[in-house]
């Protein structure tokens, strides 16, 4: 981070598992590169070490995450809500945001195609749209791939927790499928 305030940059963009993200977001704070510049960061920003970690840092972070806990919608309030009470954690991670989705995703799949695997594959094939966890409709590629709106939110360190600012859901930008040429 002593590099980057040399640098006197707008922006840092970092990707990586929460506990680096919260070592740069609090040395970035403490050596008052942000918030003069903007940190923008991805989805292990929603892990247990950034809410233990960050404290008063961080404020005004952008993540861009796949599912966002504090969504103001009746089906992500209920399991938010479920999924606390059920645990005892004090955060709903996306990982359990995404394994919550990916098995309501396999079991509408089994109800509409049988349990075999021919079945759940053709069903999931005719998937054209599905409700994720945050409430928001997810299409569906010819090759069974989300375009998964992604929720960019700023982190508020007062409240320790972050604020939806607007779901993504421009198609040229979630779109997987430019991104195909690399698979091979």
């Amino acid at each position: 981070m002593t590099e980057v305030k040399a640098l006197g940059v707008d922006s840092v963009i970092m990707s990586g598992f929460s506990p680096s993200l919260t070592s740069a977001a609090r040395t970035g704070y403490e050596l008052e590169v942000f918030p003069k510049a903007q940190f923008y960061i991805g989805c292990s920003a929603t892990e247990i070490n950034w809410y233990n970690g960050i404290g008063s840092y961080g404020q005004g972070t952008i993540a861009a995450l796949e599912f966002l806990a504090p969504t103001d919608h009746p089906f992500t309030r209920q399991f938010v809500a479920d999924y606390l009470n059920a645990t005892g954690e004090k955060v709903v991670s996306h990982q359990a945001g995404l394994a919550y989705d990916s098995t309501r995703l396999l079991f509408d799949a089994m109800k509409r195609g049988g349990t075999t695997a021919n079945g759940i594959w053709h069903a999931l094939g005719e998937t054209k749209s599905f409700m994720n966890l945050s409430g928001v409709e997810v299409k569906y590629t010819e090759l069974r791939e989300p375009m998964l709106p992604i929720a960019l939110a700023s982190w508020d360190s007062s409240g320790q927790q972050y604020k939806l600012v607007k779901f993504e859901q421009d198609p040229n930008l979630i779109d997987p499928r430019p991104w195909y040429k690399y698979y091979n």
